[in-house]
């Protein structure tokens, strides 16, 4: 008699737990997971590669449309570097002693 019991407090469990997830379905559209299993679009911005810096300091070349921008981040705010492409040529400079 006794596994009886269990097994229909075991149905029961099952049977609560399905209704949670109809229920959660029809709210939702027919999706219990909007997000999941769906490709991610392409945003206006990219994040094409991410440098740390320091604890609070990142370096990050970022893409937008066909444009590369270097930003630093800290925790005073960001600031915007030259282009990507650009990049070289500061570094020359830099080296130039300019």
């Amino acid at each position: 008699m006794e596994i009886y019991e269990q097994a229909f407090a075991a149905m029961c469990v099952l049977l609560l737990l399905g209704a949670a997830v109809l229920v959660l379905r029809r709210q939702q559209a027919g999706r219990l997971w909007p997000g999941f299993g769906r490709p991610k679009e392409p945003g206006l911005l990219t994040v094409e590669d991410r440098v740390a810096l320091g604890a609070q300091h990142h370096l990050y070349v970022i893409q937008f449309e066909r444009r590369r921008v270097l930003v630093v981040t800290h925790p005073g705010g960001a600031n915007f570097g030259p282009p990507a492409e650009g990049f070289g040529a500061v570094l020359e400079r830099a080296g130039d002693g300019r």
